[in-house]
């Protein structure tokens, strides 16, 4: 399996994990797949498509808040653009961030 095939199942998987071990091991795991195995033309692309789906694990009611902090903590790993910048700057003016 390639390093963009690995990133895809995980991607495509994550949002269906309901043990909170397996998320906190999945988002170590992409971090490190991100930032030296997948092709560099790629890596912009990948990180707004993993902050993409990081979002939508933090808006599940399902997931347990112990596992939101590293869920949090990984969101910043995949800042990549502009509009991501913002957000979290925004976070930070708000008071959601410290």
């Amino acid at each position: 399996m390639s390093s963009l095939q690995y990133f895809d199942f995980v991607v495509k998987q994550i949002p269906f994990e309901t043990v909170d071990q397996i998320i906190q091991v999945g988002l170590m795991n992409l971090s490190a797949l991100v930032s030296y195995y997948i092709p560099t033309q790629f890596v912009i692309e990948k990180r707004k498509v993993m902050f993409n789906v990081l979002l939508g694990l933090l808006a599940n009611p399902q997931i347990d808040n112990s596992t939101k902090i590293p869920i949090v903590d990984n969101l910043f790993v995949f800042l990549s653009d502009l509009e991501h910048l913002n957000l979290a700057r925004l976070w930070l003016e708000n008071g959601f961030i410290f």
